[in-house]
C-alpha cells in the first residue's frame, strides 16, 4: 500500500481513538464514575498501538535526536528555541503549561505539565532542572 495512503489511514484510527478517549473521559467526569476510566484506558491502549504503527511506518524519515543521551535537546537554549518556533505548541493553555525538563548532562526535554503534575515531577526528581517556556 502506498505509504501516504497507510499514514492517512493510520492518523484517522489515531483521530478516532482520541475523540473515543476524549468522549469517555467527559462521561467519567460527568458520572464521577470509573466504569468509564477503564474504557479510557483502553482507548489510550489503543491510539498507543496506532502511533507504535506509524512510528515503525516513519522511522526512516525521523529525525535523530541531537544528543547522544536520553533527551531530545542537548541544552536548555535549544528546547527554549525550539518552543518558541514551533507553530504545534500553543502559547496558552487552560490544563497546563509547557517546560524544557532536564539537566546539562542528560539534556533537555519539552514536555506538558498541570499544576499537579508540574509538583509531582518537581518533588519526585529535585535533580531536574524545569524551566516554563513561553512563546
Amino acid at each position: 500500500m502506498d505509504i501516504h495512503l497507510r499514514i492517512l489511514e493510520l492518523s484517522l484510527d489515531a483521530k478516532t481513538w482520541i475523540e473515543y478517549i476524549l468522549e469517555q473521559t467527559r462521561q467519567s467526569m460527568q458520572n464521577n464514575g470509573s466504569a468509564e476510566m477503564t474504557d479510557v484506558a483502553s482507548g489510550v491502549h489503543r491510539l498507543d498501538e496506532k502511533i507504535e504503527q506509524m512510528k515503525k511506518l516513519l522511522t526512516e524519515y525521523m529525525p535523530q535526536p541531537l544528543v547522544t543521551g536520553s533527551r531530545q535537546y542537548n541544552n536548555l537554549a535549544l528546547a527554549q528555541e525550539d518552543f518558541r518556533n514551533d507553530d504545534g505548541y500553543p502559547s496558552e493553555t487552560l490544563l497546563g503549561k509547557y517546560y524544557a525538563v532536564g539537566d546539562g548532562g542528560s539534556g533537555y526535554d519539552i514536555q506538558f505539565f498541570t499544576r499537579d503534575l508540574y509538583q509531582r515531577t518537581l518533588k519526585d526528581h529535585p535533580e531536574w532542572q524545569i524551566v516554563e517556556l513561553s512563546k
